[in-house]
């Protein structure tokens, strides 16, 4: 089943924003994802963002969340999951998004929210 991560409900943009910032965590999650649309299950995903980009061998990715990523937290973007569980970045000021959202076929859930103390 396909599913749609939903912005945040307190996302401070209505559009979709590129990570200005390059070399952070969020602006590396971007580049891996918009190079990418569909390539990267959510756990290959995650190991190509830290242990191959990032360099960083130690961290249990297993445990990592797409809601939790900043990019459909704070950026503006939906993350689609395809029914084969790839991922791909979708605008959320997209006509795509908005298909994805009013298509009853497809799974929608939240993006954590950005107050939560564990993000």
């Amino acid at each position: 089943m396909e599913e749609l991560i939903i912005i945040s409900e307190d996302s401070p943009t209505d559009k979709s924003l590129r990570p200005d910032n390059e070399g952070t965590v969020d602006y590396i999650k971007f580049q891996v994802l918009s190079e990418s649309p569909y390539k990267y299950t959510e756990k290959e995903f995650f190991e190509e963002v830290h242990f191959k980009r990032r360099k960083k061998k130690h961290l249990r990715v297993e445990t990592y969340s797409l809601k939790r990523v900043g990019l459909a937290k704070r950026y503006g973007w939906g993350i689609h999951i395809n029914e084969d569980k790839r991922i791909a970045l979708v605008p959320c000021d997209s006509e795509q998004y908005i298909a994805l959202l009013n298509d009853p076929t497809v799974k929608k859930s939240k993006a954590y929210r950005n107050s939560e103390k564990n993000v």
